[in-house]
């Protein structure tokens, strides 16, 4: 049970975007999505111009789910986020068959 929990724990959402009152929305929106789903996420708000420039949204704020663009330019629903968050469970217990 512990290998179970390390490895969902493993999960890295980053918030992508300048400080400003959308990209606090979007952070507030995925942290209440990671609290409702029970997963604990490592979330990362990234607000540098060189390290954007090398992640791939082409339009910010964007959200960025263990390394693929999940949205970009608009602020996710909560539901939005925890479908995200859902679908990555799955693929993460898939890989283990």
């Amino acid at each position: 049970v512990a290998r179970l929990t390390e490895v969902r724990t493993a999960m890295e959402i980053h918030i992508v975007g300048w400080p400003n009152t959308k990209t606090y929305r979007v952070l507030d929106n995925v942290r209440a999505a990671a609290a409702g789903t029970g997963e604990r996420p490592s979330i990362v708000w990234i607000n540098d111009v060189a390290t954007i420039a090398t992640m791939g949204p082409m339009t910010i704020p964007a959200v960025i789910v263990n390394g693929k663009v999940k949205m970009a330019g608009h602020i996710p629903s909560v539901y939005e986020v925890q479908t995200w968050i859902a679908e990555t469970v799955r693929m993460e217990f898939a890989s283990w068959s």
